[in-house]
């Protein structure tokens, strides 16, 4: 079920290796999503139409996740952003903006050094942090609260319980995208093996923005309560919830760090802090399309 208005594509980066893309269409300057860690192109499904007045809009779906080839390597930094430079040449998109999510973040910092002619701007939307400081605060995370039978019985039923924990309801075309569900609609596994998951973390970079000439705009969530920025932690019991709080105190500390880093390597760059928010307010937040528009739009 997937009922947005873009054409689905296939972009081949490598031998036995092919990127899904998502056009959007729309007539302007062309303007590449890029996803967070274990989300697809789809998850923009909702957001990248409110940007085609203005740009031409692709999606991307990196190496490993929804339906992008799973290849047994290559999911460090260095050819990650070796795929989105032959996407992009196979697009025929010779300047592009750049709007990442995420962990996506390291990506677009990587890319913008590396190939300075390529980007226009870079949009950072809870995307620009030290992923490796952000693994090593979370490795103490206490498990998820797991989803019971009825939770798995469909997409529907799966998209709720994600809703649930995360404050956010997710399109339902990325659950498809990200998920395996059999015919009957029951949940059987991510999409994405846990190798993907492993190799991909390991393969982070902690940011270096020296190298990036591009206009920038960064968007963070400062956390100030758990119950709004990370519901799952009141379905904890006692204890758990207390580790996660610590965890959580821990994530905020790797976010004033990161702005920190960020301002004093890029001082012309745009900061915005969003409170009382989630890691997914592109989806929810209006007042943020039209932030990212005027600024891409800004001569």
């Amino acid at each position: 079920m997937d009922p947005a208005a873009h054409r689905v594509g296939s972009v081949r980066v490598g031998e036995d290796v092919a990127l899904e893309y998502l056009d959007f269409g729309g007539q302007g300057a062309p303007v590449v999503l890029l996803a967070g860690l274990g989300n697809t192109a789809h998850i923009f499904d909702d957001y990248a139409p409110r940007l085609t007045d203005t740009f031409h809009v692709v999606a991307l779906t990196r190496r490993g996740f929804g339906a992008s080839s799973r290849p047994a390597a290559g999911y460090d930094l260095r050819t990650r952003v070796e795929d989105l430079r032959q996407a992009l040449e196979a697009l025929h998109l010779d300047k592009v903006s750049l709007v990442g999510h995420s962990v996506a973040g390291d990506e677009l910092t990587a890319f913008a050094g590396a190939y300075p002619e390529r980007v226009h701007k870079l949009v950072y939307l809870e995307a620009a942090y030290d992923h490796p400081a952000i693994d090593a605060a979370v490795r103490d995370a206490p498990a998820l609260p797991p989803p019971t039978p009825e939770d798995l019985a469909s997409p529907r039923a799966f998209q709720a319980w994600q809703a649930r924990l995360q404050g956010i309801t997710i399109p339902e075309s990325e659950v498809r995208a990200s998920n395996v569900f059999v015919p009957s609609g029951q949940w059987t596994e991510d999409a994405t093996p846990p190798f993907v998951y492993e190799q991909l973390s390991q393969g982070n970079a902690a940011p270096d923005y020296s190298r990036v000439h591009a206009p920038v705009l960064a968007y963070y969530v400062v956390e100030e309560s758990a119950d709004i920025v990370q519901p799952w932690v009141a379905r904890l019991d006692a204890p758990a919830r207390e580790q996660a709080l610590g965890v959580l105190a821990s994530l905020k500390v790797v976010g004033t760090e990161a702005r920190s880093r960020l301002q004093r390597q890029l001082p012309a760059a745009g900061v915005v802090e969003l409170r009382g928010t989630h890691h997914y307010f592109f989806l929810t937040h209006s007042e943020v399309t039209s932030e990212v528009r005027a600024f891409l739009l800004a001569p």
